[in-house]
């Protein structure tokens, strides 16, 4: 399994998701366990009488049809019932609006300084984060001042995490540790890998 490295592309789907990762869901030999594929048929909606009852290269495949997505068992698999990163991969790309920060991984912005793990760890502190920065329709974006909500009468803001992001998977952040951005800054953010204050300086030096 170490050739296909399937564990990072795990965590990201799993928060995709919205699946918790556990103990289970990876082999001691390192292969992603018929467990995770379950619970992945699961989330995106596949009846539970069906997925219960197929094998792990057969749940990947009923995964496949549910979602549109073709399944080659040839590319998607290998020996040892083994499942490689072109199906994690077009799993992730169903998802268009993750499409950019999650497979691309910042590859349209060279500087970028976040990779898939990185970027699943800080999600997951996102997820739900504390009350604290004012996500009303009067509250400006940290980073580059606009107010969008005013504009369309919606709260519109989001809570994004200033901690380090690698250390967004060692503890939870308290509610200081959140500042209030718009959409377009949020992506940037995670796209680059860079922190609120640093992107802040760029917009308004």
């Amino acid at each position: 399994m170490r050739k296909e490295r399937p564990r990072t592309r795990l965590v990201v789907l799993a928060d995709l998701l919205g699946i918790t990762v556990k103990a289970g869901h990876v082999s001691r030999g390192g292969q992603v366990t018929k467990e995770f594929f379950r619970e992945v048929a699961q989330a995106v909606g596949v009846p539970g009488e069906l997925a219960g009852i197929r094998d792990k290269v057969g749940l990947c495949q009923l995964i496949c049809n549910y979602t549109a997505i073709p399944f080659d068992e040839r590319t998607m698999t290998a020996r040892g019932a083994r499942v490689t990163n072109r199906w994690f991969d077009a799993i992730l790309a169903r998802f268009d609006s993750f499409r950019a920060v999650v497979v691309q991984e910042g590859a349209d912005l060279p500087n970028s300084q976040l990779g898939r793990a990185g970027l699943a760890g800080h999600l997951r502190t996102e997820r739900e984060p504390p009350a604290g920065p004012d996500l009303g329709i009067d509250a400006a974006c940290y980073c580059c001042g606009d107010s969008p909500g005013v504009r369309l009468g919606h709260p519109v803001l989001e809570a994004h995490c200033t901690m380090a992001y690698l250390k967004s998977v060692s503890r939870l952040p308290s509610a200081k540790e959140f500042v209030a951005v718009c959409p377009s800054c949020h992506k940037i953010l995670h796209l680059r890998g860079i922190q609120a204050m640093e992107f802040r300086r760029e917009l308004r030096p």
